[in-house]
């Protein structure tokens, strides 16, 4: 197994892990004592499952926390206003990191393969709008930020727009969370 496949099968059981944890702590009611811990402050406890649904490997568990939150019957805009906080911050983090790793990783693979063609339809102008696209509704989902991030990144988007795409994308799927653990 190369160091690639090796790290592809790492970040599956990390994620595997990850969804299984989540289910546990919901299941088990540890998202209610968490958030009775900080003596009822949801607000605490929406911004840091905000700062956990951006990552691949703890989105599940942000998820879980938002659909609880919203079973417990908090205001789904305030919880959505406040998570979205917590997913603006780390997404900015990753956006920093993609922005360096990413986009180098990127140009060099397209130096370096067939793709080059492909990728040069994106860039035309007519198509270019698809890349933002494309990101904008990862992030807007309850799928892990980082490819949507890495899209907006490689898209050239300027960072404070990504900021306020980032903000209002999370809200609305936080958003949509919260009300699906209201039907609950």
């Amino acid at each position: 197994m190369d160091s690639g496949s090796g790290k592809l099968v790492r970040d599956g059981v990390i994620i595997l892990l990850s969804v299984c944890i989540a289910i546990l702590l919901a299941k088990t009611g540890t998202i209610d004592a968490v958030l009775h811990s900080f003596n009822g402050s949801f607000a605490l406890t929406a911004f840091l499952a905000g700062i956990l649904f951006t990552s691949v490997f703890t989105t599940p568990i942000g998820i879980a926390s938002f659909i609880v939150l919203g079973i417990d019957g908090y205001n789904p805009f305030v919880v959505a206003l406040v998570g979205a906080l917590g997913s603006l911050l780390g997404d900015s983090i990753i956006y920093r990191f993609v922005k360096i790793d990413i986009v180098d990783d990127i140009e060099f693979i397209e130096e370096k393969s067939g793709f080059k063609r492909v990728l040069h339809i994106f860039r035309k102008k007519k198509y270019r709008w698809i890349t933002p696209f494309l990101g904008a509704l990862i992030i807007a989902s309850p799928l892990p930020d980082e490819l949507g991030i890495g899209m907006l990144a490689v898209s050239k988007i300027k960072f404070k727009y990504f900021l306020i795409v980032s903000y209002v994308l999370n809200f609305f799927g936080i958003l949509t969370l919260v009300f699906f653990g209201e039907i609950f």
